[in-house]
């Protein structure tokens, strides 16, 4: 789960614990988006448009906080193996170079 300021939590599914909670170091700002989870990391977008990416484990670690410059509020989406993160006017498109 992800709270405005950028606070996020891993809960054991089992008996509601929180089992990891901080804040997400650069990433202050409302959240609308949903999180996203792909190739064992989660991506968060926030309203200022930042893009957090964090190890999609118990204990969370942030790997890369991303600022695209302008507003966001999607939720991200995966197609064919590129994730698309959708900004006030801008469609961005983000996959491994081969």
């Amino acid at each position: 789960m992800v709270k405005n300021g950028g606070v996020l939590s891993s809960i054991d599914p089992e008996n509601g614990e929180v089992i990891h909670r901080t804040r997400i170091r650069n990433f202050s700002g409302d959240n609308f988006a949903s999180p996203m989870a792909a190739d064992n990391k989660i991506y968060i977008v926030n309203s200022p448009g930042r893009v957090a990416v964090v190890t999609a484990e118990r204990q969370w670690e942030t790997l890369q906080v991303n600022n695209l410059g302008e507003p966001a509020w999607a939720t991200p989406a995966i197609v064919d193996g590129t994730i698309l993160v959708r900004t006030e006017t801008t469609l961005w498109a983000f996959r491994l170079s081969e």
